[in-house]
C-alpha cells in the first residue's frame, strides 16, 4: 500500500493534482475491500491456538490437512465475499461518495481480488508460524513487494491507477504462491487442488456476474464432486453441517458419520 501510494505520486507521469486524486481513488476503493482482509486476520487467530497445539503435541500433518482445507474453504468464502462487495459497492459510491470516485469504483474488481488473495497468504503463513519458523515467511513478501515496484513502473504509465492495483494484485499472487512453496519444503502437502483454488479469486476481475457464477460452479463442485475436496473433506464437513445445520445438510444429501474433532 505504501509502496503503491508513493509510485502513483512520482512514477505515474501524472501532475500534483492528478496523482493526489488517484491516491484518493487509490484509497476509496479499498475501504471495503479491506474489511476481507480483517475477516481473515480473525480466522488466523482463532485457528493458531489449535493448530499449534497439534504441532506441538507432533501432529504435523494433521496441521498441513487442516491448513489445506482451510485454505480452500477460506478461497471460496472469501471468493464468495469478494462477489458480495462487488454487488454492493456501486450503490455504496453512488450515494455515499457521491460518484467523486468513479475510477476507485472502475478499479474496485483489482482491488478486491488483491485484497483476497492477500487475506488467502495470511492463512497460508499460519503453517510457518506453527513450525516455529516465521522468518521463512519474509522470502515471499520479499519477492511480492519486488514485483509490485518493477510491474507498477511499467503498468503505472500506461494504465494508471488501473495499472497501480492490477501489479499489486498480481504481486500478491506471486506471495501465496510462494509461501504455499515454502509450505510444501516444511513439510505440508500442497495438493493440486489448494493451489487451484488460489488462482480462483482471479475470477473477480472480471465483474460482479462472472464472479458469481464462479461460486455458483465451485459450489456445486465443491458439493458434488471430489475435485475440489476430498472424499475424507467431505466428509468431515458434511458432519458439521449435519451438527450445525440439518436441513443444510439433508438438501444437498451431505450426511455423513461422525464429527470433526
Amino acid at each position: 500500500s505504501i509502496v503503491d501510494r508513493y509510485m502513483i505520486l512520482h512514477c505515474g507521469g501524472f501532475s500534483t493534482h492528478v496523482a493526489l486524486e488517484q491516491v484518493g481513488n487509490y484509497h476509496t476503493s479499498n475501504i471495503v475491500p479491506v474489511l476481507l482482509i480483517s475477516v481473515a486476520n480473525l480466522l488466523v487467530v482463532a485457528l493458531t491456538p489449535h493448530l499449534s497445539h497439534d504441532w506441538e503435541s507432533g501432529r504435523k500433518e494433521a496441521v498441513g490437512k487442516t491448513m489445506a482445507l482451510g485454505l480452500k474453504i477460506t478461497a471460496l468464502a472469501m471468493l464468495a465475499g469478494g462477489a458480495a462487495v462487488l454487488a454492493f459497492c456501486p450503490t455504496l459510491f453512488r450515494y455515499a461518495f457521491e460518484n467523486k470516485y468513479d475510477n476507485g469504483l472502475e478499479v474496485l474488481p483489482w482491488t478486491v481480488t488483491s485484497c483476497v488473495w492477500f487475506s488467502l497468504l495470511l492463512v497460508a503463513q499460519t503453517y510457518v508460524w506453527c513450525a516455529e519458523k516465521s522468518n521463512r515467511a519474509a522470502l515471499p513478501l520479499t519477492i511480492g513487494l519486488v514485483i509490485n515496484v518493477v510491474l507498477n513502473l511499467f503498468l503505472l504509465p500506461v494504465f494508471g491507477l488501473l495499472g497501480a492495483v492490477a501489479a499489486t494484485a498480481v504481486a500478491t499472487l506471486v506471495a501465496l504462491l510462494g509461501q504455499l512453496a515454502v509450505n510444501r519444503n516444511l513439510g505440508m502437502t500442497v495438493p493440486w487442488s489448494v493451489v487451484a483454488m488460489a488462482f480462483a479469486p482471479a475470477a473477480l476481475t472480471f465483474g460482479f456476474q462472472t464472479a458469481l457464477a464462479t461460486v455458483i460452479v465451485l459450489g456445486l463442485i465443491a458439493v458434488q464432486r471430489d475435485w475440489i475436496f476430498t472424499h475424507e473433506e467431505r466428509s468431515q464437513i458434511a458432519a458439521e453441517f449435519a451438527r450445525r445445520a440439518p436441513w443444510i445438510s439433508k438438501r444437498f444429501g451431505l450426511t455423513a458419520p461422525g464429527a470433526i474433532s
